[in-house]
C-alpha cells in the first residue's frame, strides 16, 4: 500500500494527474447525461444517442487513462505505437457501446450491473496495448 502512495507522490506529474481526474469527472457526467437523453427517445434516434454516448464515454475513459499514463515519470524510456494507440481507443469505444447496448430498455437490476461492469472494463484493459517500454 505504501509503495502505491509513494509511486503516486514521487513518480507522477501532478498537473497531468489533475487533468486526468477532471476528464474522468466530465466523462462521468457526460455519460450519464447522454444516456439519459437516449432513454427519452425511441427508434433510430435512441440508437443514435447510444452511439454518441459510447463514443463520448469510450473516448473519455481512454483519455483519462492515457493522460494518467503520460503523468507517470518512468526511469525507462517509453514510446507509444500509433496504430495500437488508435486500436486501444476504438476498443474502449466499442466496449463502452456494448455496455450501453446491454443496458438498453427496461431490464432486471442484474442486467444493469452487468452493463456497468462491461463499461468499467473498457478502460484499463485497452490502454496497455499502446505502451511499448
Amino acid at each position: 500500500m505504501y509503495r502505491v502512495l509513494e509511486c503516486i507522490r514521487y513518480e507522477h506529474d501532478y498537473r497531468l494527474v489533475l487533468l486526468a481526474v477532471a476528464i474522468c469527472a466530465l466523462t462521468s457526467w457526460m455519460a450519464w447525461y447522454l444516456y439519459a437523453l437516449s432513454s427519452k427517445s425511441s427508434g433510430l434516434s435512441r440508437w443514435a444517442w447510444i452511439l454518441q454516448t459510447a463514443v463520448a464515454t469510450g473516448s473519455g475513459i481512454w483519455a483519462t487513462h492515457f493522460i494518467a499514463m503520460l503523468a507517470f515519470k518512468s526511469a525507462l524510456p517509453t514510446t507509444y505505437e500509433p496504430l495500437l494507440t488508435l486500436t486501444s481507443l476504438l476498443i474502449a469505444i466499442c466496449v463502452s457501446g456494448a455496455g450501453f447496448c446491454i443496458a438498453e430498455g427496461n431490464r432486471p437490476t442484474w442486467i444493469y450491473v452487468l452493463a456497468g461492469t462491461v463499461v468499467g472494463e473498457a478502460s484499463p484493459r485497452c490502454i496497455t496495448l499502446a505502451c511499448k517500454p
